[in-house]
C-alpha cells in the first residue's frame, strides 16, 4: 500500500484494472475527486480516468507524445516548396506533405511499462517514460494531481524532452503532446485559445476568420501559439 511521502514502481498493462492511489494516511476533509491510470493503448497512449463522485462523473482521456516529419527544402526548388505550403523553420510548423507524410504523426517513443508513482501528503504524481533508443528519442511525462487542495479538479502535466535528434536520419521533427478525450466527449470541432494573455478566442478546426484555411498544410493550420491557455468544452454534456 502506498502511504504518505512514498514512491512505488508498477507496471501498467492494457488489461490491468485501473490503478488508483489510496488516500494519504492522515486526517483530511473528504475529497470526492480522484485520478486513475487504467493502462495504455497500442498507439502508445497512456490512459487516465478522472472521477468526481459528487457529480457522478468519470472522464477518460489519453496522453501521448508524437512527432510530425518536417517539410524540408525540396532540392532548392522554391516553386515546389511553395506548392506544399513552404518549408519548416524555427517560426513555422510545416509537415512533410511533399512525401505524403504530412497528416501522419509518428510515435516519439514506446511507453516504458514501469510507471513511477509518488504519493505525498498533498500531491500525487505519475511519471511515464517514452523511449526510442535506436533513434535516440526520449520523453518523460509527469502528471500531478492535488485532490485535497484548492485546485482539486486540476491535473498538471510536465513534459521533458531530450535533445530532438536529427543526425541519424537527417529529418527535422515537430514534436507534439496530445490529449485525447473519451467517454463520448464531443467538442464539435471548437476550442478556445489565449495567445497573448488578454482573452480567450473561439477557434474552429479548418477555419480562419481572416482568410481561407490552408488545406494543403491542414495539420499546421490548426495549431495556434498559446502563451495563456487552451480549452475545450463538451457540447454533449
Amino acid at each position: 500500500m502506498i502511504g504518505p511521502n512514498s514512491v512505488e514502481v508498477f507496471k501498467i498493462l492494457a488489461t490491468d484494472q485501473p490503478f488508483q492511489l489510496p488516500e494519504p494516511g492522515r486526517d483530511k476533509i473528504r475529497n470526492p475527486m480522484s485520478l486513475e491510470v487504467s493502462g495504455f493503448t497500442d498507439n502508445n497512449e497512456v490512459l487516465f480516468h478522472f472521477i468526481n463522485k459528487d457529480q457522478d462523473m468519470t472522464q477518460g482521456f489519453g496522453v501521448s507524445v508524437k512527432y510530425y516529419k518536417s517539410q524540408q527544402n525540396i532540392g532548392g526548388n522554391s516553386a515546389l516548396n511553395a506548392k506544399f505550403g513552404g518549408v519548416d523553420d524555427a517560426s513555422a510548423f510545416m509537415t512533410d506533405w511533399a512525401h505524403g507524410q504530412g497528416s501522419h504523426p509518428f510515435d516519439y517513443g514506446k511507453i516504458d511499462p514501469e510507471v513511477i508513482v509518488e504519493q505525498g501528503n498533498f500531491v500525487q504524481q505519475w511519471t511515464v517514460k517514452f523511449r526510442e533508443p535506436t533513434r535516440q528519442q526520449f520523453a518523460i511525462v509527469k502528471a500531478r494531481f492535488a485532490p485535497g487542495g484548492q485546485f482539486g479538479e486540476l491535473i498538471e502535466f510536465d513534459v521533458e524532452l531530450s535533445a530532438v535528434p536529427a543526425e541519424l536520419d537527417l529529418q527535422g521533427k515537430d514534436v507534439t503532446v496530445n490529449w485525447r478525450m473519451y467517454d463520448g466527449f464531443n467538442a464539435n470541432g471548437t476550442f478556445f485559445t489565449d495567445s497573448n494573455g488578454l482573452e480567450m478566442q473561439e477557434r474552429h478546426l479548418h477555419h480562419r476568420d481572416s482568410h481561407l484555411a490552408n488545406h494543403i498544410q491542414n495539420i499546421s493550420a490548426n495549431y495556434y501559439p498559446v502563451q495563456g491557455g487552451i480549452a475545450i468544452r463538451d457540447n454533449a454534456n
